[in-house]
């Protein structure tokens, strides 16, 4: 493979990974306004900072599979449930 065609391959990935990151993003915006919450209210919640809900929701962040754990515990539902649609 070229470095040019690696390179293309490369930056198709870092899109692909941006797509899901702001889909996941949605999906966790969705969740907590179908539930009537702030951001505020639902780091605490799940005993996280505002900042990182706001960034997950904003897909500013790549979320762990740790930070994966606490959403769907916070929001009651499985890791499957949390990641359904993406």
């Amino acid at each position: 493979m070229s470095a040019m065609a690696a390179a293309d391959e490369q930056q198709g990935e870092l899109a692909s990974g941006r797509v899901i990151t702001e889909r996941f993003g949605r999906r966790v915006r969705a969740l907590r306004v179908e539930r009537g919450v702030s951001q505020a209210r639902l780091a605490t919640e799940m005993g996280v900072d505002w900042a990182l809900v706001s960034d997950v929701e904003e897909g500013r962040r790549v979320v762990t599979v740790l930070t994966l754990h606490v959403l769907a515990s916070g929001f009651g539902m499985s890791l499957s449930e949390l990641m359904d649609g993406l």
